[in-house]
């Protein structure tokens, strides 16, 4: 079939849940559904697969990717089914015919029919993917598979809102903390569901090695598996910092192959033991602004997310600057990702002692501009590193800053919570995909000037979080 029976409009079957599942259809995650239909192998080598199972009205499915790649020959790109709904650029896509309609399938994606009909998967014959200065054959003598879970629910299920928190460990052995799971139990107890782990690396401008304080591997499969075991999802977030209090969004490498050779493997390397130990999703860099400012430069980040993507199946997306990540363009969150990440170290005013109105008022144009971003890239947002403010006098202004000196004032960092956390509720979860509150150190290191624990803080959090 042509591209012209591929994209013309959809009468038997529609994409649901939320305005950006309609649109785009991003990864929601599920209510407990009613059953599993099953696990289906779709052979990359032929033009369509038929499953010998029938959607039925009434119902809705959700399709999860599970295990398996496809290669582009002769090149031996390899990628997981990552339909990417662009005009023309039907990226690694793989598609669900039913009756003469066909729709992408990506992991995640809601689907509900009109009528009984067989469930075929079908492998685009002859497309294209437009890759750098590349036009390369897509599935032309291609190989391998993909094995496509299905299940059933009676209601569409809604998509997830991330109640998270960053822990990190500035020194090798604090994730392997015995008392770590203490404070996973105690962040689970504030109603969160999600952890996030920073894996912190150094580079010289060329090279990327562990530094002094980077956590040991091993500590951090440690710390992922407790926190699995108590109940939470977990993120890793790879940071690769200069040295110093150098801010990685300025990095100037000087022999950028070399650099993005470094970055490559050194993400690979997180990526495949992500998804090894259960890891929900990645961050494989943040706040990369300087490397981020031409095409030439993206798209060798493109290069390094794709190859991420057939090694790790779970939710990938960059972490950008709130700065730039208007600037990137569809096209690229489209490519690399499957949530868009931000940054959100916004200075809300510059009073000294803010009252919670007048920085809830300062809100309501950043959330509108993420709003018109989010409906524009038919993506949803997760904002990383927030809400991040220090118990200090002033926390609003220029929180980033965490050098700053100023004296303590817990109130100001819980009137700062208390507004970020009533803009970005879980009612916004077409939008806003969840947060990360930035951040609580691992046991046994110094207590961050961040950190909501043992302030009035957490009891904001935990009001807030329980209302789910």
């Amino acid at each position: 079939m042509g591209r012209t029976a591929m994209t013309r409009s959809l009468t038997v079957i529609c994409c649901l849940v939320f305005i950006a599942l309609a649109q785009g259809c991003s990864k929601p995650t599920p209510n407990q559904p009613l059953r599993s239909v099953g696990m289906f192998k779709v052979d990359g080598t032929m033009p369509f697969t038929e499953t010998g199972f029938n959607l039925v009205p009434g119902q809705y499915y959700e399709f999860r990717h599970r295990a398996g790649t496809v290669c582009i020959q002769p090149e031996r790109r390899c990628a997981p089914p990552r339909g990417n709904d662009l005009s023309g650029e039907e990226a690694w896509g793989l598609y669900l015919k039913v009756g003469d309609d066909l729709v992408h399938v990506r992991d995640g994606i809601i689907l509900t029919v009109q009528k009984e009909t067989p469930l075929t998967f079908y492998v685009p014959d002859g497309e294209e993917l437009a890759w750098s200065e590349e036009h390369l054959p897509l599935y032309a003598d291609n190989s391998g598979f993909w094995d496509i879970e299905v299940l059933t629910f009676e209601e569409a299920p809604e998509p997830e809102f991330i109640r998270g928190i960053s822990v990190t460990s500035y020194s090798p052995d604090g994730y392997c903390s015995t008392d770590m799971v203490k404070l996973l139990n105690r962040i689970r107890a504030l109603g969160a569901n999600s952890v996030q782990f920073v894996a912190v690396m150094q580079t010289d401008g060329d090279r990327i090695f562990p530094a002094d304080h980077s956590p040991r591997t091993f500590c951090l499969i440690k710390a992922t598996d407790t926190a699995l075991a108590v109940g939470l999802k977990v993120t890793w977030n790879l940071h690769v910092d200069p040295p110093g209090d150098q801010w990685r969004g300025a990095l100037k490498p000087k022999d950028k192959d070399k650099f993005f050779a470094e970055y490559r493997q050194t993400a690979l390397f997180y990526a495949k033991l992500a998804q090894d130990h259960g890891v929900h999703s990645f961050v494989p860099a943040t706040e990369m602004v300087s490397l981020m400012e031409n095409k030439a430069d993206r798209d060798r980040w493109l290069s390094i997310f794709l190859e991420l993507h057939s090694v790790f199946f779970g939710s990938i997306f960059y972490a950008a600057d709130r700065t730039e990540y208007h600037y990137l363009g569809i096209d690229f969150w489209h490519t690399c990702c499957d949530e868009v990440g931000i940054t959100p170290w916004y200075t809300l005013t510059t009073e000294m002692h803010p009252t919670y109105d007048e920085l809830a008022r300062t809100w309501e144009p950043i959330v509108k501009q993420l709003e018109q971003f989010s409906e524009k890239v038919k993506m949803r947002i997760v904002l990383t590193e927030g809400p991040g403010y220090r118990a200090i006098e002033g926390c609003n202004i220029a929180p980033a800053e965490y050098w700053t000196k100023r004296d303590g004032n817990v109130l100001c960092q819980t009137e700062t919570y208390k507004a970020f956390l009533q803009a970005f509720p879980p009612a916004r979860r077409n939008v806003i995909a969840g947060h990360f509150v930035w951040e609580v150190t691992a046991p046994g290191e110094e207590t961050s000037e961040y950190s909501p624990l043992e302030r009035i803080t957490e009891g904001v959090l935990l009001q807030e979080w329980k209302k789910k």
